[in-house]
């Protein structure tokens, strides 16, 4: 349907008009429901569902008390600012991407071995164990060289022992955790022996 202009035209009779004008109505209540209730639904008529920002090039130039919320892209994704007459500010952070989860997994209570966690698709199963506080999980896929430069290893000890801390290293192919009492000995007691629940997470 294409909306047309300036009808009714005044040397038209309405019947000739018709069309156009039932066209125009409903292409208003079309265009309309694109982020507000419809003039159809049973309640609510009018109401915001959502507001879609078209994108902007360049801010806006205003006078007071004028200000505008709008959408602009920025290191090619779209960012929302506000302007008012003296000032242009960005709502929302810059350059955020989203976390993606490369693996995660947890110890099955024992401190022997290691289980997968719902998401971690890119971990081998059953993950590597290799000695009482050192835990080695290998990738199913080799990490690609961004994500390996952007992965982060986070790690979490249910009720950890105060002298114990952990180390991580993180290549293509696997991710090492290892932990150790204060003292710099393994730290395969006490503690990491019982059902704490070590869980590891790789992001990117």
């Amino acid at each position: 349907m294409t909306y047309t202009l300036n009808a009714p035209n005044p040397n038209d009779s309405p019947a000739a008009q018709q069309p156009a004008l039932s066209t125009n109505t409903n292409l208003v209540n079309t265009f309309f429901g694109t982020d507000h209730v419809t003039f159809t639904e049973a309640s609510d008529q009018g109401e915001h569902i959502k507001v879609t920002l078209n994108d902007v090039q360049v801010d806006p130039v205003l006078a007071s008390p004028k200000t505008q919320l709008y959408s602009k892209t920025v290191s090619g994704q779209e960012q929302l600012f506000f302007a008012n007459a003296s000032s242009v500010y960005q709502v929302t952070p810059p350059n955020v991407s989203a976390i993606t989860v490369l693996g995660k997994c947890s110890t099955n209570g024992t401190g022997s071995s290691i289980t997968l966690l719902p998401g971690s698709f890119n971990f081998n199963d059953p993950p590597v164990f290799t000695a009482p506080a050192t835990y080695r999980i290998d990738f199913s896929t080799n990490l690609t060289t961004t994500q390996l430069a952007e992965a982060k290893v986070f790690v979490s000890v249910r009720q950890a022992p105060r002298n114990v801390f952990f180390a991580w290293d993180i290549t293509a192919s696997h991710v090492v955790v290892s932990f150790f009492k204060t003292d710099g000995s393994n730290a395969s007691a006490p503690g990491l022996t019982t059902p704490n629940g070590i869980t590891i997470l790789v992001v990117q």
